[in-house]
């Protein structure tokens, strides 16, 4: 109800609340649906806002809100700072910040620095029985389950263009 508390000791805290005020560092008002937080390495706490689809970043010593990165999913062409459903966040011990997202189109777990910007994408795995069809005028495309997906046969790789349709 209040936002982000910080409590002084979350043991205490679970065995009886009434004995451990917390202190609200980021009010209510600045998010819609938190979903996961996480601290950097610089301190700040990264909230993962599940309505808003995108992630914010605040100062827990004064609740300023520094910046937010991601934004919300729209069909047509892809956009990879664009998050669809977004879940679970994660800082790893190079403060690369991991979102896994709960959609279909497409599966996907992304990496971003920690100042925001989006690095790289992890899609899979594909539909039961995989599928898709071959453009038969463009053999670098491939439709699935309503995605867009360009084959670099050069480089041997792949990648998301667009989603045609939501599931």
């Amino acid at each position: 109800k209040e936002g982000v508390v910080q409590l002084p000791e979350l043991h205490s805290h679970l065995k009886d609340p009434s004995r451990s005020a917390g202190k609200t560092i980021i009010p209510r008002e600045r998010y819609k649906n938190a979903f996961a937080l996480a601290f950097n390495k610089a301190g700040h706490l990264l909230l993962l806002d599940q309505s808003s689809q995108m992630v914010r970043v605040f100062d827990p010593k004064t609740g300023e809100q520094l910046r937010t990165f991601g934004k919300p999913s729209k069909e047509g062409w892809y956009d990879p700072e664009e998050l669809s459903v977004p879940v679970s966040l994660a800082i790893d011990s190079n403060d690369k910040v991991w979102i896994v997202e709960q959609h279909f189109q497409p599966k996907r777990i992304s990496r971003w620095s920690v100042d925001g910007k989006f690095e790289k994408d992890f899609m899979g795995p594909t539909h039961y029985g995989s599928g898709g069809i071959m453009d038969q005028g463009d053999r670098t495309v491939v439709n699935h389950l309503g995605m867009k997906f360009r084959i670099d046969y050069g480089e041997r790789t792949w990648k998301l263009e667009s989603r045609l349709l939501s599931y």
